[in-house]
C-alpha cells in the first residue's frame, strides 16, 4: 500500500541518528593512540564500511519527496518521488 502520512524527525532525532551513524562508522577502528614525533609507520587500507539504511529523503525547494514503496530500496530510487509540501502533515 501507498503510504499516506510520514511524520519528519525533530532537530533531537536527527542529531540522535547522526550520533548513531557515527558510533556505527567508527565501532571497528581501534582507538587512537599517542603518535611518537619523528615516527613513520605505514598506513593500511581503510576497510569497506557496512551499508547502512538509513531514511531515504530528499528535500527540493518547498517540497519533501520520498521514493514510493515498490522503489525504496531500488538504485534508482531517487527516479520514483512521492513529494508533498514542507508544511502539510499528510500527502495530498
Amino acid at each position: 500500500p501507498a503510504r499516506s502520512e510520514y511524520t519528519l524527525f525533530s532537530a533531537e532525532e536527527e542529531e540522535a541518528l547522526w550520533t548513531l551513524r557515527e558510533q556505527q562508522r567508527h565501532r571497528d577502528e581501534p582507538p587512537p593512540r599517542a603518535s611518537r614525533r619523528g615516527a613513520f609507520r605505514l598506513l593500511s587500507p581503510t576497510p569497506a564500511l557496512p551499508k547502512l539504511n538509513w531514511p531515504k529523503v530528499v528535500e527540493l525547494e518547498d517540497r519533501v519527496c520520498v521514493p514510493t514503496a515498490a522503489f525504496a530500496d531500488s538504485p534508482d530510487w531517487r527516479s520514483h518521488l512521492t513529494c508533498w509540501i514542507k508544511g502539510a502533515q499528510r500527502v495530498e
